[in-house]
């Protein structure tokens, strides 16, 4: 008989649910295309627009009412790097974790990252784009309307390149070294507009192979009442891997008249992994064991977006985008264990997964009198992703996986819409109120196991400003609004990870593990984390490119979403094991300050060198209710965080330095009832030097290291007589790289 879940939840139950009506968003589009309707000019082919200034990055953010950050496109050239990642550690605004994920407000997990307004793609990296692909980046650190309803700590868009009325090719070719391992990279950009064509294309293409190393020692100990602490085992582990990648990216864009343009951006990636590692372990009782891995892994998505933009109006636009999106990914592995007194045990496994995402989406914005930018949209997306199994032990299927089949269907289906109006109510004051909603269902079928679990999500967002003087450079920001983190389908899913230093045996028997030595596996009732906030800034612009902001935030999450450990009666094992799950864990509360420092100091005095000053520092505090602390965090925060970078241009030699640091303090977090971990000090040093060989062409050099070169992380498992802990030394290494970059 099968065995049949069903979890509905509602993440809005402790505030007003959105109801979904066809005819709410309907109505809000004829009243705006009828407040469009009373302004009846329209641009004509002879309009021509002359520009007569540059508005910089620094100066548009202060146009914003919820105080967005942008990162344009003549600042991605001038920074001399190659990927996201590396623009964004840069930002003072984007906070660095421990463990290197980038994020905002010292909240590691809490950014939504977008592409597009989207959510990625299936298997997509955004922080590894190149920036051959990239326009612009967008930064919000609070939640509005017309990004959906999550990102509890904001949102960074990053918006792809478009084609422009130009043309244009850009080369650049690199070479790299990681811990004595060669790496290559290429990209290129080429832009084609004819005068008088209402057609115009571009093409951009990045490819890279690099080697990456990982060295660890790692001791584990059990402390017991009366023994004290004793030492367990040694374990050395080593692992190398590959990286190669290409990806391509166009946009072509019809103008079919003024007011009317139809565009297709196809984009396709290709990426590899394979990668060798090695692990030898030694016991207290003087028994051995080494384990031998080889894994292949590859990635290939495709993606074609459309988008149909109409202006009804001079103060007026219509969108209308479409997506689909197909990916594979398909990995294997082959692992053999072996101790001193068994002989080697193989172990095969293969995984292949297909996934499709189509979307659509609508999107009015009007400007209505009296100052109010209205801006509408709905979209609806639909994902599904089927994965085949297989798992094997010395040649023979694995029967203890296959309590749960060989395949896993899934099925995603959300509705989302939202309505915002940017209201300048004066010259001073500003407000931007919103309100987005989404409905989400998950299906999840695995063999006999089948789950779903849908809720609904309902954010109104509030945010005011006010211009203190006549200068526009000055001014309060405040923020409140009502955000939410969704689970990922992964974590609904039943099937195990098992974990490798307690795997099954040969004839297909999991038995006991031991709670340092957990398997994982997903949780069918877990529910969307639900997080009010609360932002207020102050902004001092000292000039064009000069900025100072001191910004105070609070969250206070619902349902904090963390991991339970528990020893469980499962069907892959005929003993009880210790697994691991996502769970819902409590309320969390979070509170922090931030100073955040842009300096040009020719914005001071303009006999001054040419050097920009870039930093931030901030405190940050949390709680989870559900746990003990004092080390009760937020997973990955830490105390305090700090990052300084100096930019310097030489008066008489085309050379120009960037200096960039970035600091993070070693701290205990408890992400569970049973487990707490202590994440390693870090500081981070990248160097770089740009050496403009004429107006076209230019070599960047650059350096990155980190301090201590051996980090030490302490995993620390805790039951009621014993407590078990992993101290991981990892060793940090150095990355040299030279650039070349040319205009053909």
């Amino acid at each position: 008989m099968a065995a049949s879940h069903s979890v509905r939840k509602d993440a809005g139950k402790q505030a007003v649910q959105l109801q979904f009506k066809p005819f709410l968003f309907a109505s809000l589009v004829a009243h705006a295309v009828t407040g469009a309707a009373q302004e009846p000019e329209k641009t004509t082919p002879d309009t021509q627009v002359l520009v007569t200034g540059r508005l910089t990055d620094t100066a548009a953010r202060r146009d914003f009412v919820a105080g967005k950050i942008i990162i344009g496109r003549e600042r991605i050239e001038d920074s001399g790097v190659r990927t996201v990642e590396e623009l964004l550690k840069r930002e003072p605004a984007v906070t660095v974790s421990g463990d290197g994920r980038i994020g905002l407000l010292n909240m590691p997990g809490y950014t939504q990252v977008l592409v597009d307004g989207q959510a990625p793609m299936a298997g997509q990296r955004p922080s590894q784009l190149d920036v051959v692909h990239i326009e612009k980046i967008e930064i919000i650190k609070s939640s509005v309307a017309e990004y959906g309803p999550f990102g509890i700590a904001g949102t960074i868009n990053i918006v792809t390149r478009k084609s422009v009325r130009k043309t244009s090719t850009q080369l650049s070719t690199g070479l790299s070294s990681n811990a004595g391992k060669p790496g290559a990279s290429l990209s290129l950009s080429h832009n084609q507009s004819t005068e008088g064509s209402p057609l115009r294309f571009s093409a951009n293409l990045s490819a890279s192979q690099a080697t990456s190393l990982s060295d660890s020692r790692v001791r584990q100990t059990l402390t017991v009442p009366v023994q004290g602490e004793q030492e367990q085992s040694q374990a050395v582990l080593r692992t190398v891997s590959r990286n190669p990648n290409v990806a391509s990216s166009a946009n072509v864009t019809w103008q079919r008249g003024p007011d009317e343009a139809i565009s297709l951006s196809p984009y396709f990636f290709a990426a590899q992994g394979p990668s060798e590692g090695a692990e030898s372990r030694r016991w207290s009782d003087g028994t051995t064991s080494s384990v031998q891995q080889e894994s292949k892994g590859s990635l290939t998505m495709f993606s074609l977006p459309f988008k149909w933009i109409f202006k009804p109006s001079k103060k007026s636009q219509l969108e209308l985008s479409a997506r689909t999106h197909l990916s594979r990914m398909d990995s294997s592995s082959a692992r053999v264990d072996a101790t001193s007194a068994q002989a080697g045990t193989l172990r095969n496994s293969s995984q292949q997964s297909d996934g499709r995402t189509n979307n659509i989406e609508l999107a009015y914005r009007v400007n209505l009198e009296g100052g109010h930018d209205l801006k509408a949209g709905t979209s609806y997306g639909r994902s599904t992703s089927d994965v085949d199994y297989d798992y094997r032990i010395n040649g023979q299927p694995d029967v203890a996986l296959a309590a749960l089949g060989t395949n896993r269907r899934s099925l995603s289906k959300h509705v989302q819409l939202y309505l915002q109006d940017e209201w300048r109510i004066s010259e001073g004051w500003a407000l931007n109120a919103g309100v987005s909603g989404q409905e989400s269902t998950i299906d999840v079928a695995e063999s006999l196991y089948r789950g779903q679990t849908s809720f609904r999500m309902w954010s109104p967002s509030l945010h005011v400003s006010k211009k203190i003087g006549d200068d526009d450079k000055r001014q309060l920001r405040l923020s409140l609004a009502q955000s939410f983190k969704a689970p990922q389908v992964d974590n609904y899913t039943l099937r195990p990870e098992i974990n490798p230093l307690a795997p099954c045996a040969a004839s297909g028997v999991c038995g006991a593990n031991t709670i340092d030595t957990a398997d994982k596996s997903g949780n069918l009732g877990l529910s969307p984390e639900r997080a009010l906030g609360l932002n207020l800034s102050y902004e001092h612009g000292l000039g064009d490119d000069s900025q100072i902001t001191l910004e105070v935030f609070a969250r206070q999450i619902a349902g904090k979403i963390g991991t339970d450990i528990a020893l469980d009666t499962v069907p892959w094992s005929t003993s009880p094991r210790y697994v691991s799950r996502p769970a819902n864990l409590g309320t969390a509360r979070t509170a922090g300050i931030d100073l955040e420092m842009e300096l040009a100091l020719r914005d001071l005095s303009k006999i001054a060198p040419k050097i920009t000053l870039r930093g931030s520092a901030g405190l940050a505090t949390s709680r989870v209710s559900s746990l003990p602390g004092p080390d009760n965090r937020l997973d990955k925060q830490t105390p305090w965080t700090a990052k300084l970078g100096v930019s310097y241009a030489m008066p008489t030699t085309p050379l120009k330095f960037d200096v960039d640091a970035d600091w993070s303090p070693s701290a205990w977090v408890r992400t569970s009832l049973s487990e707490r971990i202590a994440m390693p000090r870090s500081f981070a040093f990248d160097a770089s030097a740009n050496w403009a060989i004429d107006k076209d062409k230019r070599v960047v050099m650059s350096f990155k290291t980190q301090s201590p070169r051996t980090q030490q992380q302490i995993n620390e498992y805790i039951t009621h007589d014993e407590v078990v802990r992993q101290y991981a030394d990892t060793r940090k290494y150095t990355t040299l790289s030279v650039r070349f970059d040319t205009k053909l």
